[in-house]
């Protein structure tokens, strides 16, 4: 049997220059590589937005079998499922000097990342949090009556979003965590929704840009003053639906610890379909 071949790894900053490269990989798995998708089009779309990506390329000859990417101050992201592909991008953003004090992605990639990094830099990883992976495979659903209804947000709710973005984003990963992406690009291309009880905002999400025919539906959040009343689950089957209509896959991410916002996404009719996680570096090695 023929050997398959040594991993080599590249590493652009070009977007376009990766997409050509990768974008028959990124389309062939579009739930998992989604997060990825997103924001290589982001960079795209609008140069400068993100600062110093590395968009980088696993191969196998002339040919693309993994991918990753690393946009500072965000840990390095790996949708990889082979630990031995993992490994490959460990060893070359530590052959660089590239600073990394955590990583994320498919279970088993990020933790094989985790620990050939620990083990080489003599330090110690904490599970930050564990996500669900979830595809909407049926028409989305609401299975209780709501008040209010939807609007797409408009450039006037821009100062709304950002807050409440930050806020789901200081909720959902500390307040010590790097700022909440801007979000504007999803307000202006008309991918963000509001949910309205009397003119009055209530809950929120977004839709990123799609590839491979998927959105991934992302910065679910209701004021905690307002919860308990739904909003979350009729702004996400609403808008869930809607990109349905437009003839769009849809898929998001939960954080498994929360067993609320887990029933609530099957209850609207998705379905658990992967793992991933994040994981921060400390310091040093305990005991």
């Amino acid at each position: 049997m023929a050997h398959p071949g040594p991993i080599t790894v590249h590493v652009t900053g070009d977007p376009d220059e990766f997409l050509r490269d990768a974008g028959d990989l990124l389309e062939s798995e579009p739930v998992v590589h989604s997060i990825l998708a997103s924001n290589v089009l982001l960079a795209r779309r609008h140069p400068g937005r993100i600062p110093d990506p590395w968009w980088i390329e696993l191969r196998r000859g002339a040919r693309v079998v993994g991918v990753a990417m690393h946009t500072p101050p965000y840990p390095p992201h790996l949708p990889l499922s082979s630990p031995v592909l993992a490994v490959a991008v460990a060893r070359e953003l530590a052959d660089r000097g590239r600073p990394v004090d955590g990583v994320g992605g498919l279970r088993d990639g990020a933790v094989a990342f985790s620990d050939w990094w620990c083990a080489e830099k003599d330090l110690d990883a904490d599970v930050v949090m564990d996500l669900g992976m979830y595809d909407l495979p049926r028409p989305a659903r609401l299975p209780f009556a709501v008040a209010g209804g939807l609007r797409a947000a408009i450039p006037a709710d821009l100062d709304l979003v950002r807050g409440w973005l930050q806020d789901f984003h200081r909720e959902t990963h500390g307040p010590s965590a790097p700022p909440a992406p801007d979000p504007s690009p999803h307000v202006l291309e008309g991918r963000t929704a509001v949910w309205e009880v009397d003119g009055r905002p209530v809950s929120m999400c977004y839709a990123t840009a799609p590839s491979g025919g998927v959105t991934r539906i992302s910065g679910v959040w209701t004021p905690p003053g307002e919860r308990g009343r739904g909003y979350a689950s009729a702004v996400v089957a609403t808008w869930s639906r809607h990109q349905q209509q437009l003839g769009l896959r849809c898929m998001l991410l939960t954080d498994l610890a929360n067993p609320s916002s887990n029933g609530i996404y099957q209850a609207l009719g998705y379905r658990r379909i992967g793992d991933s996680v994040t994981l921060a570096f400390t310091s040093e090695r305990s005991g």
